[in-house]
């Protein structure tokens, strides 16, 4: 088209932009994508330019707006598209779902990459009011020093380092078994002697405390490690020892 008018000896120009776009009608934000680009002739006719679009002629539906909500040219263009959400928007699920995402995306580009200083001002005013900005360095202030002092608390806030060694509860377990079963060992035995004083008072548990008794030696004297299995071990024994008559 600028080649014939310029054939003819009218000035002639190409312009290129985008056409339409995709209204969202929650948000009421415009989605132009790059399948919007269009481009056009302005034509130099009583001195000014004068847009000329020769789709008008070829395609006057193309004029319409975005391809995308075009609906007499929406298969053939959903048809020239790679596979994506918008090829897809057929289905009502995954359209809504494409519209949650331009949401999101929109938001994040209006609110974090788009959040220059007039806004930040803008925000910062509605928060404090034009009078009072000097309150937002004392906020600030006010903030770091609340975060020093609460982290300073909780470095030295005291904490329950006594943690039980291995076995100690699940000896104090048999131990509790014994009392609910009315034998006492005498106060001054030592761990063993107190097993050995059961197994004695109570045949039927005589082999599994004294398996208790061996793996407390190796576990509690022998530095043995407390694995899981000498653990489920420990357990299966007092099981066995609650269970005996």
């Amino acid at each position: 088209a600028a080649y014939i008018f310029r054939s003819a000896g009218i000035p002639a120009r190409l312009a290129s932009g985008y056409l339409g776009g995709e209204k969202n009608q929650t948000n009421n934000y415009l989605s132009v994508r790059q399948y919007d680009a269009h481009a056009w002739v302005e034509v130099y006719i009583n001195n000014q330019w004068q847009i000329f679009d020769a789709t008008a002629v070829v395609a006057p539906e193309r004029l319409n707006g975005s391809l995308s909500q075009n609906e007499e040219l929406n298969d053939e263009f959903k048809s020239n598209l790679d596979f994506g959400l918008v090829s897809l928007s057929n289905f009502a699920a995954v359209n809504w779902l494409r519209l949650k995402l331009e949401t999101l995306d929109y938001q994040w580009t209006s609110w974090v990459l788009g959040f220059d200083e007039e806004k930040q001002s803008n925000f910062l005013k509605s928060l404090f009011g034009s009078k009072h900005l000097w309150l937002v360095p004392l906020a600030v202030i006010l903030g770091l020093a609340f975060s020093f002092a609460a982290y300073f608390i909780y470095l030295n806030w005291p904490r329950n380092k006594s943690k039980r060694p291995p076995l100690v509860s699940e000896f104090e377990a048999i131990k509790h078994w014994a009392d609910k079963n009315d034998i006492a060992a005498p106060s001054h035995y030592s761990p063993n002697q107190q097993l050995i004083y059961f197994a004695e008072q109570s045949p039927d548990t005589a082999e599994p405390l004294s398996e208790f008794s061996y793996l407390f030696n190796q576990v509690r004297y022998a530095k043995k490690p407390f694995t899981k299995e000498r653990k489920n071990q420990a357990k299966d024994l007092i099981k066995l020892i609650k269970s005996s008559k």
